[in-house]
């Protein structure tokens, strides 16, 4: 079987140490957030209506995501391994926002933004609560597999075409 470098980057007590301080933080960030901001229950929003077992376990899951991608990303500072930077920051950061607005009633909290003179209203994270929550853990988890290339020293991108060929050798 293959050693998987982003959990086998925890053995170091620095990377854990920061793993398990990160996810603290965010776990407690997401826990405060349900018990103080308004969230949905029985079709209204009632302050602390979020704090349920299903999204209390959520908030464990994507906080530990969040805290082995921060362990990580100073394993890559250390190596000076950056080729995909940009996508493992990009998709670990949206998939952290979007698990955010998942733990609140973002229609009660934020009723309005505003993009450029055109307001959306945030009704659908509070409607489709359960695919915004497995599109931020699929987001998390094509990132952490994106990092788990990168620590390993090989190139995403190049790694596909190889497999590419293999399948469709002639």
């Amino acid at each position: 079987m293959r050693e998987v470098k982003v959990i086998t980057n925890l053995r170091d007590p620095l990377h854990f140490s920061i793993f398990f301080a990160t996810s603290l933080i965010f776990f407690s960030l997401s826990y405060s957030v349900m018990a103080t901001l308004p969230g949905e229950r029985d079709n209204m929003c009632v302050i602390g209506g979020a704090l349920t077992l299903e999204n209390i376990v959520f908030a464990v899951i994507l906080s530990l995501a969040v805290g082995v991608m921060l362990a990580g990303f100073t394993e890559m500072i250390r190596t000076r391994a950056f080729n995909n930077k940009l996508a493992i920051t990009s998709l670990s950061g949206s998939a952290f926002v979007l698990g955010i607005f998942t733990l609140f009633c973002a229609l009660c909290t934020l009723p309005l933004i505003s993009f450029f003179g055109i307001s959306i209203s945030l009704w659908f994270f509070t409607e489709y609560v359960f695919l915004f929550q497995i599109a931020s853990l699929f987001l998390m988890g094509f990132a952490l597999y994106l990092m788990e290339y990168q620590l390993g020293g090989i190139c995403f991108s190049f790694s596909i075409k190889q497999r590419l060929k293999q399948l469709f050798k002639p």
